[in-house]
């Protein structure tokens, strides 16, 4: 008996013509097969339908206009939190930033895509803005925008391979140096295996920006690509290392930056390297009495 063909799965949604999402607050999207030309009518008139407070959109694969033509259609009076990812342009981010004052949480998912410019846009004011994330260029440019940066609390950054000689820290303080009320700096390191670990995570003699932040996390992935999201977002504050020859002893250096550092906890994949790696991380870093380092399983 021949096999009985297999046929896609077909999924029908039925029409809306009523409200009966006014208690939907929260909507995720990570695929772009969410926004097909058959499913987008329904997306629309749920969106458009619901009192949201949180708000993820990534790996949509809109071209630029149609982020700017999908979310100049939106507005959402309670929105808080907000996630897209880094294909969406600066000006359309603006504009819809704008029109949602109350964002206290604002994520750019780390993907190639659309990087900052310098043109400038007109101001924002984002007067609840409490953490901010994003790919480092993003956010430096992003940055230039707001018009109190002061809020901000949290700075969660991705740096990536350098595209110059600069090292890595200095490109992090380039853009910490727009919020001086920082408490926490997380930091997530995407590295190629054949790069050159101590000069890109080296402290330049000539640097004098420091951040007064007291709480840092360092998460290093070594080998993954650039374009591959990563969540900068730990529930606790660490510095996270996960391979033995990766660049985190280097970063000790790092907290000639961090005056006011309180504490730092070091995490490596093997545990039985937690003494080597604390030795070798404060064979690198000052001496800054106060501060607590801790070494934890991963």
């Amino acid at each position: 008996m021949a096999p009985t063909p297999s046929h896609p799965p077909h999924i029908r949604f039925p029409k809306i013509t009523s409200a009966p999402h006014k208690h939907l607050d929260v909507f995720s999207i990570n695929t772009h097969l969410a926004f097909c030309p058959k499913l987008m009518p329904f997306m629309m008139t749920v969106l458009l339908h619901s009192p949201l407070k949180v708000l993820s959109i990534q790996n949509a694969g809109f071209s630029s206009v149609r982020w700017g033509k999908f979310l100049s259609s939106l507005t959402f009076p309670f929105l808080e939190d907000l996630c897209l990812d880094a294909r969406c342009p600066l000006k359309v981010l603006l504009t819809f930033l704008e029109h949602h004052p109350s964002i206290n949480t604002l994520n750019i998912s780390t993907q190639e895509g659309t990087k900052g410019t310098f043109v400038h846009y007109p101001l924002v004011d984002l007067l609840l803005l409490r953490h901010l994330s994003g790919p480092v260029e993003y956010v430096h440019v992003l940055a230039k925008h707001l018009c109190l940066p002061l809020t901000v609390r949290t700075l969660a950054v991705t740096l990536a391979e350098p595209h110059s000689t600069r090292p890595l820290i200095s490109t992090l303080l380039d853009c910490t140096q727009y919020f001086p009320k920082l408490s926490s700096v997380e930091i997530t390191l995407l590295l190629s295996e054949d790069m050159e670990m101590v000069e890109c995570t080296r402290f330049p003699s000539c640097e004098r920006c420091i951040c007064n932040a007291n709480k840092i996390e360092v998460e290093c992935h070594v080998g993954v690509l650039a374009g591959l999201h990563v969540n900068p977002v730990v529930s606790h504050y660490q510095c996270l290392f996960r391979r033995a020859n990766m660049p985190q002893p280097h970063c000790g250096s790092w907290l000639r930056a961090f005056p006011k550092l309180q504490t730092v906890n070091l995490i490596p994949d093997v545990f039985d390297d937690a003494e080597l790696l604390h030795a070798q991380f404060m064979s690198f870093a000052p001496c800054q009495e106060g501060i607590c380092f801790e070494v934890s399983p991963f």
